[in-house]
């Protein structure tokens, strides 16, 4: 399935828009190859921040040409987050602030 048509058609694509995937994984050597290889035509780069895994996770993500982090795990996910964020190549833009009127944050939260 070709998902550049779908992403054409998001609300607020330009041309001159990236979408960079900001992943926080940590022991994810059964999945974490094939969730990057998945949106790999959809994405203009790959931020993975590692937590401290101690299975084949970071050697499953060498071959592929990602940005990788690492971070130990501080119990803050929030702090994870932030790291992959700081590391996009464009501001980070929250899509959840654009498309949801306060009162609908209020209700989710």
């Amino acid at each position: 399935m070709d998902l550049i048509p779908l992403v054409l058609r998001l609300p607020y694509w330009s041309a001159s828009m990236g979408i960079s995937l900001c992943m926080i994984v940590r022991n994810g050597e059964d999945w974490v190859e094939g969730a990057v290889q998945s949106v790999r035509s959809i994405v203009n780069e790959v931020i993975i921040v590692d937590t401290g895994s101690t299975d084949a996770t970071l050697e499953r993500l060498k071959p592929l040409s990602i940005k990788l982090l690492k971070k130990s795990w501080n119990d803050s996910f929030a702090e994870a987050r932030n790291v992959s964020l700081a590391s996009c190549w464009r501001e980070p833009r929250d899509l959840w602030n654009r498309q949801c009127p306060d009162e609908s944050r209020e209700k989710a939260t």
